[in-house]
């Protein structure tokens, strides 16, 4: 550690420091941290007018992470804010981390049930009154389903990214074999969300899986349709109007020779497929 003290009773802030140390390996025990944060390395800066964190790095379980940091002493404020930058790789997606998640963002959790693993760029700028948040994830495989929509898509690799209270989404994962992309444009995503969402699939079997994750309602009977030939399916939302597109878009290919289809009543009115 390096301190260093100088006094000018003349200049406007009279008394001057710096501190300089370093930091070896150290730990952070917290109960809203999934798990310890261990093998701390960090350059650490403090003057009148700067404190800064530099090149920390450290690991939590099979994660490693590394943060900068820098902001006013007094702590942020309009014109001298908090500004915090960390990548975090290999990143389990787990539920201990919900302890460390704000209560909006532990609602989409629910939503979605994600695991598996992911890197993410972390920018956040707090003035003293709010902070704004930039995130880049990469998925590097990852499983999630839709509670609405309960059909898990597992092995998915792409992009999630959040830059000025918009959510850009470029995914692609599978069902078995078979890919489904999944895009969405999110505004607000995080209170009054608007925008679309939409997943495109081909080759998908009508299964049990995909009948059983469409939505029930009055006069649906359970689905008991099962099929040797491929389906192809689109569906998409958007914000205040939402609109399935699944009963008009879900298309039975020609079977082809050998196979076989059958099926009980369709378990949605076959009006459906001609409504808007």
């Amino acid at each position: 550690m390096n301190f260093q003290v100088a006094y000018d009773p003349a200049a406007p802030q009279p008394l001057q420091y710096s501190v300089v140390g370093r930091i070896t390996g150290g730990r952070i025990d917290d109960p809203r941290l999934p798990h310890p944060l261990t093998d701390i390395h960090a350059l650490v800066r403090l003057d009148n007018q700067n404190l800064a964190v530099e090149e920390l790095t450290g690991r939590s379980n099979q994660a490693t992470v590394c943060v900068s940091a820098h902001g006013p002493p007094a702590g942020p404020r309009p014109g001298q804010p908090l500004v915090l930058e960390a990548k975090i790789r290999q990143l389990e997606l787990e539920p201990r981390l919900l302890e460390s998640l704000p209560e909006s963002m532990r609602e989409h959790w629910y939503k979605y049930r994600p695991d598996g693993q992911v890197d993410a760029d972390v920018n956040l700028v707090y003035d003293g009154r709010s902070w704004n948040p930039q995130l880049s994830v990469r998925c590097l495989n990852v499983a999630f389903s839709h509670h609405k929509f309960p059909y898990r898509l597992e092995h998915g690799k792409g992009t999630l990214v959040l830059k000025d209270d918009a959510l850009h989404v470029d995914l692609t994962a599978y069902s078995g074999n078979q890919a489904v992309h999944v895009a969405a444009e999110l505004l607000h995503p995080f209170a009054g969300m608007v925008g679309w969402i939409e997943a495109k699939g081909d080759d998908l079997p009508l299964d049990e899986k995909l009948l059983s994750a469409l939505p029930s309602g009055p006069g649906r009977s359970p689905a008991r349709w099962t099929s040797t030939a491929p389906s192809a399916f689109t569906t998409a939302s958007g914000g205040s109007r939402h609109r399935s597109l699944f009963t008009k878009a879900c298309t039975s290919r020609p079977p082809a020779a050998g196979s076989a289809t059958r099926s009980s009543p369709i378990p949605w009115p076959t009006s459906a497929a001609a409504s808007p």
